[in-house]
């Protein structure tokens, strides 16, 4: 049984249907299309501690997602990595915390509380992982070596103010796994509105920062 099989038989477990019925739910960027324009950060923050949002279509979606569509190279870094220190900041349903804690690296998860957290933490109790789990990020300077962020930028109201407060967590020498998505659907939560604060500060300090090793993964070099 590979990892997104796995998964589909965690999510039928936790909605209580059979894996005949998660296998019949299509999988459709529509599930994605469940959010309202924001322009406030108490707006945004609220906007994901939403229980309504989240229908089975979009766990689903949210599984495929981050099973089959990351750079090859992230899921092999990610299957690779053991005996490190890693944080994965919006973690959402836990798929890259999961292949982390199964490698023996302490994993600290960040995300906000609420349907994808509770659907996480399900799975990982019921692979008997211990994951440490937080709603806001842990202050430790220079602590991980590991700093996972993969689609999450681009959900947030002042992403390079984050993006700051997230790398001080990372050691000299330290690899960062970043994603950001195009930020032209604010129906999917991309919100348009921030895709200057990426373009014109954030790109920029890693150039400054960071070291391009592959596709999606940075060491930090000072």
């Amino acid at each position: 049984m590979d990892e997104l099989e796995k998964s589909y038989l965690e999510l039928a477990e936790y909605l209580d249907l059979s894996v005949q019925q998660i296998m019949e739910i299509p999988i459709t960027y529509n599930s994605a299309n469940v959010y309202e324009f924001k322009d406030t950060k108490e707006g945004v923050e609220n906007l994901y501690k939403d229980f309504s949002r989240v229908t089975p279509e979009f766990l689903k979606l949210l599984l495929w997602t981050s099973n089959t569509q990351r750079p090859k190279d992230i899921l092999s870094f990610l299957k690779k990595t053991k005996d490190k220190k890693c944080l994965d900041f919006g973690s959402g349903v836990g798929t890259h915390s999961l292949i982390l804690a199964e490698n023996h690296n302490e994993v600290v998860s960040v995300d906000l509380e609420g349907p994808l957290q509770d659907f996480f933490k399900f799975r990982a109790k019921s692979r008997g992982l211990d994951i440490n789990f937080f709603n806001i990020v842990p202050e430790l300077k220079e602590y991980f070596d590991v700093l996972v962020c993969l689609d999450v930028l681009e959900h947030i109201y002042s992403p390079f103010d984050c993006f700051i407060e997230l790398v001080y967590t990372l050691k000299i020498g330290g690899y960062l796994l970043l994603e950001i998505g195009e930020m032209t659907n604010d129906k999917m939560g991309h919100f348009c509105y921030i895709n200057k604060q990426i373009k014109d500060k954030l790109w920029n300090y890693i150039d400054k920062y960071y070291t391009k090793e592959k596709e999606g993964i940075y060491v930090k070099r000072w």
